[in-house]
């Protein structure tokens, strides 16, 4: 079974409720807003590259801030999710994480390549898992 592979989570617990919970509100606050908000009008479904990205928003813009926000939001997500601190079948029922990932996988990629390897790798793998989890869902319901 591949690393991505969906096995049978256990129940959540009153614990992963309260984690999803305090997740949910942070994603309330206004600069998680604009964040989102400037994301899916300012970057195009079809992803583009570092350098595309950095000729529009450069280092320090409220466009590169605001990628960087949802960026390390999802990563510390894909921590919680992936060391089983907050339960996937949760997580993954209230949150499409793939749309984020999918317009901005290409900057993400290429700032690994300028910068350092492990840049926003448990987003990618939350993504991922993600992915795994609705096929899963999808199947279930056939």
């Amino acid at each position: 079974m591949g690393e991505d592979a969906v096995k049978e989570a256990p129940k959540p617990t009153y614990q992963d409720a309260r984690l999803l919970l305090e997740i949910a509100k942070q994603t309330q606050d206004t600069a998680f807003q604009k964040a989102r908000e400037w994301f899916f009008a300012s970057l195009p479904e079809e992803p583009i590259t570092l350098e595309e990205f950095e000729q529009k928003f450069p280092k320090g813009s409220e466009g590169s801030s605001h990628l960087d926000f949802l960026s390390s939001h999802f990563e510390t997500a894909g921590v919680l999710v992936k060391y089983k601190l907050l339960n996937e079948d949760l997580y993954f029922d209230r949150y499409f994480v793939e749309p984020y990932w999918d317009r901005s996988k290409k900057i993400i990629r290429g700032e690994r390549e300028k910068y350092h390897p492990a840049i926003a790798e448990n987003f990618e793998w939350l993504a991922r898992r993600a992915a795994a989890w609705r096929r899963k869902q999808a199947s279930r319901k056939k």
